[in-house]
């Protein structure tokens, strides 16, 4: 009788590891998921702005071409 007591009270005991690390893990899991996202958000928009950047350097310097219509006045000198 007493082996089956002793043995109840290892499973119990199993039982209260068990629960103790479940809740543990269960503490720790939003956080970490909440990392991971956010980490992923992290590099996603740190990768575009790379790729923004180096469209932007490789575009050819913007040129300024003026059309006149008119003549341009002329003053009289004296």
């Amino acid at each position: 009788m007493s082996d089956a007591l002793s043995e109840e009270d290892l499973r119990k005991a199993m039982l209260k590891v068990d629960l103790l690390l479940k809740r543990r893990q269960a503490f720790w899991e939003t956080p970490r998921n909440l990392a991971i996202i956010l980490g992923v958000v992290v590099a996603l928009v740190g990768t575009a702005a790379g790729i923004v950047g180096f469209q932007i350097g490789t575009r050819p310097p913007q040129t300024i071409n003026v059309k006149l219509d008119a003549p341009l006045p002329t003053r009289a000198v004296p």
